[in-house]
This record gives structure tokens, C-alpha cells and sequence, in this order.
């Protein structure tokens, strides 16, 4: 069995977002030379990291913030995943309500192992009143009054007025101001067990992938198009320029210093650093 098919039969998990769809598209649909594609499952963020927590799956998107929980099982690849330059998630209310965040706010996330809850930690502690929605349910929470707030990740960002919700803060912003970095959102993983060659190949094969996507968008965007919640081109494509960066080809010095920088700011919250988390050749 050569690398192209060992790639194929591992089991590889992301959302279907339309970052990550329009990534993995190429690698997915089979389109890329001497690769015969892979089928993934596809889940919310929050399902993808429990798969992540119970070593489920060998190639894995995950929330940034959740990596030191499972540093024992995968490594970190430096390509496919996502970070924001002043962007990330949105604390949101409805337009009608004028109070500001406070200690007695009621407030919907989108997972208590993703980055936006753990932001939402980090710079909101007094607030202790949080409860977990489906990413795509958050902006009906708010707008029924089921929460008084919301954390909108994913294409929400892009159509909140719409709904008539208001935004308060961009975590992503708040993030940019104390820490002058990148804010890393999510990052593919791949399990510490398997072989090197399989590792680098699988690497290859996501950078190859994302490259082929941004020469030929028009042989990926209708398998982004299947899968996105917000079905409006034009807002797949602002969610596909915002978060596919050079940071989603190679995570950088610049990338591994904003992922040191978030765990230690989670390690505040009782979680370990991880040791030796970036897969290299």
C-alpha cells in the first residue's frame, strides 16, 4: 500500500464549515494527482472535539484551545487550520436589549472545549451563567430570550444584523489588543502514533490541497456550497477570505507563538502546557 492510499484509509474529521470545506475540497473530491481521496466525517466543532478527547479519529480540525486536553494522543499539523489577524468569536445580544455583558448575563456558546468559550473565560470571568448550543443555534437562543447573549462562531459573523442582533465585542479584537498576535481558532490534528511518513504525507497532501483550491476555486466551491449553513455565496466566500490565510498553509513562528500565548492564558484555568505539540520533519 503506498502513501496515497494509507492516507485514504485513515479517518479523517472536519466541520463543514466553509474554511475547511474549501481546504480539504480538493483532497476530498479527488482531485489532486496520485491521491485517490479521502471520506470524511464531518461534524460541529463541538462533536469534532469529543472525537478528538476520545482518540476516535487519526486526522482531526479541533478548537485551539481545547489542544492540551488531548496533547497525549495527536500532534499538531502546521497547515489546514485557522487563525484570525482581529478577528474571531462574536459576543452578540439582541438589538433591543441594551445591557452590556455583566455578572448575571445568561450567555450561549458553542462549547465549553472551544476557543470562544475559553475566551469568553478569559476575559469575562465574572460571568458564570454559560450554556451550550450547537454553533447554528446560538442566534435563535439569543433572539428568543433564551440567553441574553450569544458567542456566534463560523458564518454567524456575517449575517447577525440581519437577524437584528447587536455585536458587543469581538473576542478576536480583545485578543489582538492584550496579546498583539494572531488568535488561533482551530488546528488540524493528526494521532502521535502513527508513522512519520504517513504524518509528512498526510501534511503534503492538506497543503496540496489548499493550493489547488485557491488556483481552481471553481472546482472546489460547489462542494462548499453542499455543505455550508449559510447557503448565500457571497457569505461563504467573505467566511473563505477571512479565515483561509498564509497561517492556514504553515502556522509559522508567528502562528506557534499565538498557540503558546492561548494555552498558557487557558493553563490559568487548571489545564496543562503541552509538551511538545507541533509535529516537524
Amino acid at each position: 500500500m503506498d502513501n496515497s492510499e494509507k492516507i485514504g484509509s485513515l479517518r479523517w474529521a472536519f466541520s463543514p464549515c466553509p474554511n475547511d470545506t474549501f481546504i480539504f475540497g480538493a483532497l476530498t473530491q479527488g482531485l489532486l494527482p496520485q491521491t485517490d481521496g479521502i471520506t470524511p466525517r464531518l461534524e460541529d466543532i463541538d462533536r469534532l472535539n469529543a472525537l478528538a478527547l476520545q482518540g476516535d479519529v487519526d486526522v482531526v480540525k479541533v478548537s485551539a484551545a481545547m489542544y492540551p486536553a488531548v496533547n497525549d494522543k495527536y500532534q499538531v499539523l502546521p497547515c489546514g487550520g485557522a487563525m484570525g489577524e482581529g478577528v474571531g468569536p462574536l459576543l452578540v445580544r439582541r438589538e433591543d436589549n441594551p445591557r452590556a455583558v455583566s455578572a448575571d448575563s445568561v450567555v450561549a456558546h458553542p462549547g465549553k472545549y472551544t476557543t470562544a468559550y475559553a475566551l469568553f473565560r478569559l476575559f469575562h470571568p465574572a460571568v458564570t451563567q454559560l450554556r451550550t448550543f450547537v454553533f447554528s443555534a446560538i442566534e435563535n437562543a439569543v433572539l428568543r430570550n433564551d440567553t441574553t447573549h450569544g458567542l456566534l462562531i463560523h458564518e454567524g459573523r456575517f449575517t447577525y444584523r440581519q437577524r437584528h442582533l447587536f455585536a458587543e465585542e469581538d473576542l478576536g479584537d480583545r485578543w489582538r489588543s492584550d496579546f498583539s498576535l494572531p488568535l488561533p481558532l482551530g488546528l488540524i490534528l493528526i494521532k502521535r502514533t502513527l508513522p512519520e511518513e504517513i504524518k509528512l504525507a498526510a501534511r503534503d497532501a492538506i497543503s496540496a490541497s489548499l493550493n489547488y483550491a485557491w488556483a481552481h476555486p471553481a472546482h472546489v466551491m460547489p462542494y462548499v456550497a453542499a455543505h455550508a449553513q449559510e447557503m448565500a455565496p457571497d457569505v461563504q466566500k467573505s467566511h473563505i477570505q477571512l479565515y483561509v490565510n498564509q497561517y492556514s498553509l504553515t502556522i509559522g513562528a508567528q502562528g506557534e507563538r499565538a498557540l503558546q500565548a492561548l494555552w498558557a492564558a487557558v493553563a490559568r484555568d487548571g489545564n496543562p502546557m503541552p509538551l511538545t505539540p507541533f509535529f516537524r520533519e
